[in-house]
């Protein structure tokens, strides 16, 4: 049977693998696997703050990069707020 040369998406490290696992194996181990699956999670869900700020959120409903962006966000809502009355 053929080997096939191949990089671990999770570690970088070379593989050596049969012809017939060659393309369904991406990582060397499960370790590297469930690194490899979070990195592209983490590409997919940048978010950008009402800064201008592209961060990756630490939770799927944050919509800020820092506390003090959140606090401008609240302030802003209460003087909108306070003008809609006014």
């Amino acid at each position: 049977m053929a080997t096939v040369d191949a990089t671990c998406k999770g570690c970088g490290q070379r593989m050596r693998l049969n012809e017939a696992f060659g393309r369904k194996i991406i990582a060397c181990s499960d370790r590297c696997a469930q690194r490899e699956r979070r990195q592209r999670h983490r590409q997919r869900s940048r978010a950008v703050c009402i800064c201008g700020i592209r961060f990756v959120p630490k939770r799927r409903d944050a919509k800020f990069c820092s506390a003090a962006c959140k606090q401008k966000a609240y302030r802003r809502v209460l003087k909108d707020v306070a003008a809609r009355l006014a």
